[in-house]
């Protein structure tokens, strides 16, 4: 997690604060949503702590576990 929160994170935000805003492709300026794959949940974890101290408190985050990802039931669900 340390490694995303203290290099991932920041170039996203650089990346989406750098990136001028237009008619056609409108900007807050912000990050405002982070959707990223959870294997381990560390890069999500350290790239919502990057992300929620120093830039964006509200921004929402959303980690996806694909089906043969760690965070998964032992078990098929339904």
């Amino acid at each position: 997690p340390l490694a995303h929160e203290y290099t991932t994170g920041p170039e996203i935000i650089e990346a989406v604060t750098a990136t001028p805003s237009s008619t056609a492709h409108p900007s807050s300026g912000k990050v405002d949503v982070l959707i990223a794959g959870a294997g381990t949940g560390g890069t999500v974890t350290g790239l919502s702590r990057a992300i929620k101290k120093k830039h964006n408190k509200d921004c929402v985050v959303v980690g996806v576990d694909p089906v043969s990802g760690n965070l998964r039931s032992p078990r098929p669900l339904g």
